[in-house]
């Protein structure tokens, strides 16, 4: 028995947990990715001088979750496709819970940096598993539904976490805010062990677990697979940026009040909801692949304008806010369906592959975001340069690499 077919036999066997309690705890799983990131935001003017630093160093902890994200997905990705999704999803959370109890407790920002490497390994090590449980369970048109499901539960969270951070950050003790990560991850642990069943073991797993890492040959092997990760990952990114230097943008440069700023960053989130609430009723008529197409055209497009505009000056702060939410809000066209465009590309190995996505997406993300502090042209333009070379990239990409004809398609799919 396939892996693939034993995780679709465990679910459905598994009366308690239903296709609404798979999204919302699926979707709590993800949005725990952006709670690490965007709920702190507000607090780091704080965290700057608890930590006798600047805003722009403290920063960096956003770059550094990449990156750990990254090295989590990657390992865990075939360990799941190994052991199980929920023992791998359980040892993520735990590592999760580890780094985050010991965040609040530091001093020390050096120590900060680690840690937070830390938790977004755990964080990478749990979601990458959600991915591959809806590619277990559905069709790829299903899949492509649920996981545009999921991500408008996982975009709730980009829009709620800076007002509640903005709450914490009142309290004077940014500590506040990860004891709340913390109690979050708990519960989801809490959740994965009592609605999530434990699947019987795969044939598969009486190989050495090193032939798991080695299905990655068949990630590269696959050319439409290639074409979508490096899509997704470049027009992600460009989000991304604007992500890791949102404070610097909004308070420093434009002043922007601690009360006001997780307000601005809310409504970009908002249309990327709206969009992607969209998006799953355009799937009756089109395919998750026209939409991608959507997506990075429009990021293309309004990262452009964003880009000439600084370049030429310093643009009016709700002129820069109105395209920063079209270039944010086209992303909605790309989250979830990007997923689906490349799990469908590798049946079999569901894990492994949304793991090669996650490497690969959260490293960039990571170097991104390093780049931008030492480049030194200041954050208007050094952000606003990534995010357009973001969305180039992921255009060239996506109409550079993909194969030529739909039998070339066929058989790289068949072929993994």
């Amino acid at each position: 028995m396939s892996i693939h077919h034993n995780d679709s036999f465990m679910i459905n066997q598994a009366p308690a947990l239903k296709k609404r309690q798979l999204i919302l705890l699926l979707g709590a799983v993800v949005a725990m990715t952006a709670f690490s990131i965007d709920m702190y935001l507000p607090s780091i003017p704080e965290m700057a001088q608890s930590f006798t630093s600047n805003i722009s160093t403290v920063e960096l902890t956003i770059s550094l979750f990449f990156i750990g994200f990254a090295l989590g997905q990657f390992c865990g990705g075939p360990l799941s496709d190994h052991f199980g999704r929920k023992k791998v999803m359980l040892l993520g959370l735990s590592i999760y819970v580890f780094a985050t109890s010991c965040i609040i407790l530091t001093t020390n920002l050096h120590f900060l940096d680690m840690l937070r490497v830390m938790q977004g390994f755990g964080g990478g090590f749990t979601s990458v598993n959600v991915a591959a449980f809806v590619k277990d369970l559905y069709n790829e048109k299903e899949s492509a539904r649920m996981l545009s499901k999921i991500a408008s539960v996982r975009m709730c969270a980009p829009m709620i976490a800076p007002l509640l951070g903005s709450i914490f950050a009142k309290t004077g003790h940014w500590q506040a805010v990860f004891l709340f990560l913390l109690i979050y991850c708990i519960s989801i642990l809490t959740g994965v062990y009592r609605k999530i069943p434990l699947r019987s073991m795969p044939k598969e797993t009486n190989k050495s677990v090193w032939s798991s890492f080695g299905r990655y040959k068949k990630i590269v092997a696959n050319q439409w697979g290639i074409c979508y990760i490096l899509t997704g990952t470049f027009a992600l990114c460009g989000l991304y940026a604007f992500m890791s230097k949102a404070t610097s943008i909004f308070v420093d440069t434009y002043h922007v009040s601690a009360q006001l700023f997780p307000w601005l960053f809310t409504v970009c989130v908002l249309g990327m909801i709206i969009i992607s609430r969209w998006s799953q009723y355009l799937l009756k008529n089109f395919e998750s692949k026209q939409m991608v197409q959507w997506g990075i055209t429009i990021c293309l497009l309004s990262g452009f304008i964003l880009f000439a505009m600084v370049e030429y000056k310093r643009p009016n702060l709700w002129l820069l806010l109105s395209f920063n939410v079209i270039f944010v809000s086209a992303l909605g066209f790309i989250f979830g369906h990007i997923n689906g465009c490349i799990l469908s590309c590798y049946p079999g190995a569901t894990g492994t592959a949304n793991a090669s996505y996650g490497l690969v997406r959260f490293s960039i993300a990571g170097i991104i975001g390093s780049l931008i502090h030492w480049m030194g042209q200041g954050v208007l333009n050094s952000t606003y340069e990534m995010m357009f070379g973001c969305a180039l990239l992921s255009n060239i990409c996506f109409y550079g690499l993909r194969p030529r004809t739909a039998s070339f398609r066929r058989k790289k799919a068949l072929s993994a």
